[in-house]
């Protein structure tokens, strides 16, 4: 990586915060790569999966995509939630000390957060809480369906992001390209 560029505030404090979570988004993306490859590659491995014990499958992957849908989450909620604090993309942008690379920072910020407002659904509804008006009206209030490109879509903005933050304090953007395909746009999950 190059040095760091005129303008960056703190780069001690930056930097380290930025491989953290390049790790944890490179993490996600390994999830996301591992559940794909088992719960929707080829259909001798689905297959398998059905014959070897389908109850446990299940919970594995449903345990696979909560974690993905929190990981989104945590990289892209508000750094600011009631009284406590987040650690979140968003805090890498006080580092900068240039408005105009601070604005094209939260705009990439904000073009993640959006791409990543599904998995909050899920979150607030389906993981951490339970629905009230779900629960009592029998589930006349559903979830979108989880679909492939929406997750794609935001691992490839949180990506992008990442890449601006790299391209302001370092002048260069990470080797990896950013965008990630596989492809269709298959309903994962419907609530």
């Amino acid at each position: 990586m190059s040095p760091v560029r005129p303008g960056v505030r703190d780069s001690e404090t930056l930097i380290p915060l930025y491989h953290r979570f390049r790790a944890q988004y490179l993490g996600l993306e390994l999830t996301w790569d591992t559940y794909r490859g088992l719960f929707h590659g080829p259909h001798q491995t689905r297959e398998l999966i059905a014959q070897s014990g389908s109850a446990f499958f299940s919970g594995v992957e449903q345990a696979y995509l909560q974690s993905l849908l929190l990981g989104l989450c945590r990289l892209t909620d508000r750094t600011i939630a009631g009284r406590d604090q987040n650690l979140t993309l968003e805090n890498l942008i006080e580092y900068f000390d240039d408005v105009a690379v601070r604005d094209q920072l939260m705009t990439s910020f904000s073009a993640a957060r959006a791409k990543c407002d599904f998995a909050r659904g899920y979150r607030n509804k389906a993981i951490a809480h339970a629905d009230f008006d779900f629960s009592q009206t029998g589930g006349s209030r559903l979830l979108p369906p989880l679909e492939i490109e929406a997750i794609n879509a935001a691992l490839v903005s949180i990506e992008t992001l990442l890449a601006d933050v790299e391209q302001a304090f370092a002048g260069s953007r990470p080797l990896r390209g950013v965008g990630i395909s596989f492809g269709g746009n298959e309903v994962l999950l419907r609530r």
